[in-house]
């Protein structure tokens, strides 16, 4: 059946007070949203996840609002919403904007109710790094990568650290509002002045090309990009049919996982970027892994069928038919637009997935290819013939991020010690020992050496030996337990008790004093006490 494309929507564009502002008028209920153009992407290791933070601040400030209502804080955007009478839509945006100022002013007690309601909401495991980010994986803690390590420190953020975030990015220069109806009388848009911020490019990812990993889980993750001149309408629409494709070859013809959960995010105006996650049972993972490849092979040389762009063509015109899609689709430009990014009219839009034709998607799912890392679960970390596909037939080269730059095994550290115990040749250790450390006999680190070496440490145990380069170390939090977690700007992570072993606590202390990049500080700095009549943990 033919599917004709929807009637246009037509999107208004003004300013209220020097904020730009969207509005349509869509078969919805009125709402209004309140963009800034900041997420987690651009921020820096050690204050990823700041605008959680920010977001809950300012919804605690606006206080109770008799109409639906709530905030997000992503990726690319933080945005504060609701949907009611136009009347209480300007209330409820005059209330964000004046709790928006009032961040300037914001102490450490006004923190303390919102890190416990964000530790409820992301769980105490969110305070270390995220070992299965596919993000991080490409790009280390850069970018979209940043997300792996998005509330590291949210026991250990100052209110001045709060206040510099707001100043830089929550004002009018990094603000536009949307609104799915005409706007209501009375609308005022009261934010601090502030310059339109200097966006960098997304960065290039650390592994150029094809590559692949051993996951921390069961899930097999894929992540991709689309950069270029490629139309940005046609590469969405392309990744569309990539997901539609994986989900009925891989659920609905061979029942191999359940879900294929993608997204996507717009980094910049030249570069997109993609993830997909799929939950094979343990026993067709390898299979599952497979036939992923092929059906990401078969779009990337082929494009998809006429069948296949067809079924997505469908399901995107119906959905942009309804008010709903239609205002997802209006959310998503704005999103796009406090960025500072061009975006297509809905005609536009509407008529190249109408007009689209298979090998016009071919040239995204090409370069989606070409980019690709494969996360493999880790049941198949062991699985040779599976390794031997994703090398020779994939052509992908192995992700290690603790790997040693010169290859050096844990046999290789030892013997180099041994022939080099006048401690003058090239793996000198740190003048306060001159040996590695071992694990305590009756600890969890029995069987593990340490070596602090003058450019890197290196933890060897189990057949396993993990490198971490002193200078790409960004982030070094210690928990309760004395557990310190080594994060670095590549995005592998290392968790450490120095207490563990013999002579270790004091030369371990020295190197992280003389770190050159890192940001050192208490996972639990702040402790988040009980609520009133509660027994302490």
């Amino acid at each position: 059946m033919t599917v004709q494309a929807p009637d246009s929507v037509t999107v208004h564009r003004t300013q209220v007070d020097g904020v730009p502002v969207m509005w349509t008028d869509l078969a919805v209920d009125p709402t209004v949203t309140l963009f800034f153009g900041v997420g987690h992407k651009d921020m820096a290791p050690w204050t990823v996840g700041i605008t959680h933070l920010v977001e809950h601040l300012v919804m605690r400030r606006v206080g109770h609002v008799s109409i639906p209502n709530n905030a997000e804080s992503g990726m690319v955007t933080t945005n504060f919403y609701a949907t009611g009478t136009p009347a209480r839509l300007a209330d409820f945006v005059r209330r964000v904007c004046d709790a928006v100022t009032w961040l300037r002013e914001v102490t450490d007690d006004d923190l303390e109710l919102e890190r416990r309601t964000i530790l409820a909401e992301v769980g105490m495991s969110s305070v270390y790094a995220s070992h299965g980010d596919p993000f991080a994986a490409r790009y280390g803690l850069a970018g979209v990568g940043l997300g792996a390590v998005s509330h590291t420190r949210l026991l250990d953020w100052a209110a001045e650290e709060v206040r510099a975030v707001a100043a830089q990015w929550f004002h009018a220069g990094n603000a536009l509002l949307s609104s799915t109806a005409p706007l209501p009388e009375g609308l005022v848009l009261p934010l601090p002045a502030g310059p339109a911020p200097r966006r960098t490019l997304h960065p290039a990812p650390l592994w150029p090309g094809r590559t692949w990993q051993v996951g921390r889980d069961q899930a097999l993750l894929l992540s991709g990009s689309v950069d270029g001149d490629l139309d940005r309408s046609l590469s969405a629409l392309a990744m569309s049919v990539l997901d539609d494709v994986l989900h009925h070859e891989l659920r609905t013809a061979l029942g191999q996982v359940y879900s294929v959960d993608g997204v996507g995010y717009q980094v910049d105006p030249y570069s997109s970027v993609v993830a997909s996650a799929l939950d094979p049972e343990r026993s067709v993972a390898a299979d599952a892994t497979r036939a992923t490849l092929r059906v990401i092979e078969r779009l990337a040389l082929e494009g998809p069928t006429v069948d296949e762009l067809d079924r997505t063509r469908g399901t995107l015109l119906e959905s942009l038919a309804l008010g709903a899609g239609r205002a997802g689709w209006f959310d998503s430009i704005a999103s796009w637009s406090v960025r500072g990014i061009d975006v297509p009219t809905f005609d536009q839009e509407t008529a190249t997935i109408r007009d689209a034709r298979p090998e016009d998607l071919r040239p995204a799912l090409a370069a989606y290819a070409r980019s690709l890392l494969v996360s493999i679960p880790c049941t198949l970390a062991g699985d040779t013939d599976l390794i031997d596909h994703l090398t020779s037939q994939w052509g992908a080269q192995y992700a290690d991020l603790t790997a040693d730059p010169q290859g050096r095994t844990g046999k290789d550290f030892s013997k180099a010690l041994l022939n080099d115990a006048g401690g003058s040749g090239p793996l000198r250790l740190l003048k306060a020992s001159d040996r590695m450390f071992s694990g305590k006999r009756f600890s969890a680190a029995r069987g593990v050496d340490v070596w602090l070496l003058p450019d890197r440490l290196v933890v060897a145990g189990g057949g396993q030996v993990d490198t971490v380069v002193l200078d790409d170390i960004v982030l070094v939090g210690t928990d309760e337990d004395g557990d310190v977690e080594l994060v670095t700007q590549r995005g592998a992570a290392m968790l450490l008790n120095p207490s563990l072993f013999k002579g270790l606590r004091d030369p371990f202390a020295a190197m992280v004093r003389h770190l050159p990049r890192a940001v050192v500080y208490d996972k639990q700095r702040v402790k988040v006490r009980p609520v009133d009549g509660a027994a302490p943990d």
